[in-house]
């Protein structure tokens, strides 16, 4: 079985971006632009880089932020 597989996923403005899906955790791992490169990071993944096909659930864990202004907003403010 493939740990890893490629998946085109439609954008908000009609395009397209390839995801690397680990298959064990349905989790997208990274996006590319093109196909040739999202499956060279698959191979690289398959292959042993990173965490072998097991992603550690912490890592998919999703964190409560505050709601407050982000670092590109903050730099905005001062310099615009």
């Amino acid at each position: 079985m493939k740990k890893y597989t490629v998946n085109p996923v439609k954008t908000e403005d009609n395009d397209f971006i390839w995801c690397v899906v680990e298959n064990s955790t349905e989790q997208i791992v990274k996006a590319f632009s093109f196909q040739e490169d999202a499956s060279e990071y698959a191979r690289f993944l398959s292959g042993g880089g990173a965490f072998d096909g097991w992603t550690p659930t912490f890592l998919l864990r999703e964190i409560a932020v505050e709601n407050e202004l982000t670092y590109n907003q903050k730099f905005e403010a001062i310099f615009a």
